[in-house]
């Protein structure tokens, strides 16, 4: 909230910085990966409170089945906040970046450190225990 009115301030004001216009644009792009991030958050907290409701089926073979649906969807929820996350920080780091160029010393030790490989979610088509649709990304 406080990083969106500084914003709407900067974006308003008459004498703006030239790099300003940028910094708007690349905060704007970072607010949906956020929500995005939100509500497969959610999804996630749905899923857990089923899991917790159904803790005493457990044993009962369609419960069963459900309980590992809910674990699937929770899979790919969090799959999907994590990548979110990832597309949200790096239009923050870019919009950072426009404002405040990292130093060489940053750069190089980036250059030499390497992401770890990310595996696929997995599939979580066949899930029914709670509606998947709101996990779709809009991209």
């Amino acid at each position: 909230m406080d990083l969106g009115n500084e914003v709407l301030f900067r974006a308003a004001d008459q004498d703006q910085a030239p790099h300003t216009a940028r910094v708007i644009t690349s905060f704007a792009a970072a607010v949906e990966p956020a929500g995005e991030a939100a509500s497969a958050l959610g999804a996630v907290a749905h899923q857990l409170a089923f899991l917790n409701q159904t803790e005493s089926l457990r044993d009962q073979p369609d419960a069963r089945d459900a309980r590992e649906a809910a674990v699937r969807v929770m899979e790919e929820a969090l799959a999907t906040a994590d990548a979110a996350l990832r597309d949200g920080a790096n239009s923050l780091h870019s919009a950072s970046a426009t404002v405040s160029p990292p130093s060489v010393r940053l750069q190089a030790a980036r250059s030499r450190s390497t992401p770890a490989p990310r595996s696929p979610p997995p599939d979580a088509t066949t899930a029914v225990a709670a509606p998947s649709d709101r996990l779709a990304r809009g991209r």
